[in-house]
């Protein structure tokens, strides 16, 4: 969860059944699901996505942009497509494919924070390349 003010941008939504989670996080910054302006989906798989339809629920102002070539993944009608490039709440969204297809990185320039969804492996606490088993094309990750 990226902040701004009084406002978040909510990056991944996490497994099925995390939005009472994500509901406390925003919480515990004295804000609400009212106060989300941006769902940002790194990639389609479940444990990034799974509380999407209960997110996108509470927070019905958000906007949700998820990349491009993983929509048809994600199969939501509410959800506008990112090629990378793209400022969204002064965040840069940088294409990260190989995870999956449409895999999207977020850059915070003025915090100095990545969020790399799944296109980095921190397995054993180091910083490594991407996890084989979990890669769709090993090539262009």
């Amino acid at each position: 969860m990226l902040v701004r003010g009084t406002e978040a941008a909510i990056v991944d939504t996490g497994v099925a059944g995390s939005a009472g989670d994500i509901g406390d996080t925003l919480t515990s910054m004295g804000l609400t699901y009212a106060d989300v302006r941006h769902v940002i989906l790194t990639h389609h798989h479940p444990d990034h996505i799974g509380s999407i339809d209960d997110v996108l629920a509470m927070a019905e102002g958000a906007a949700a942009h998820a990349g491009a070539e993983d929509l048809d993944e994600i199969a939501r009608d509410r959800i506008d497509a990112l090629v990378g490039g793209e400022e969204i709440f002064g965040l840069e969204m940088l294409a990260t494919p190989g995870h999956t297809e449409g895999h999207i990185s977020v850059i915070d320039h003025d915090a100095g924070i990545l969020v790399a969804g799944d296109a980095l492996n921190t397995f054993d606490g180091g910083v490594q390349g991407p996890n084989p088993d979990f890669t769709a094309d090993l090539d262009v990750a």
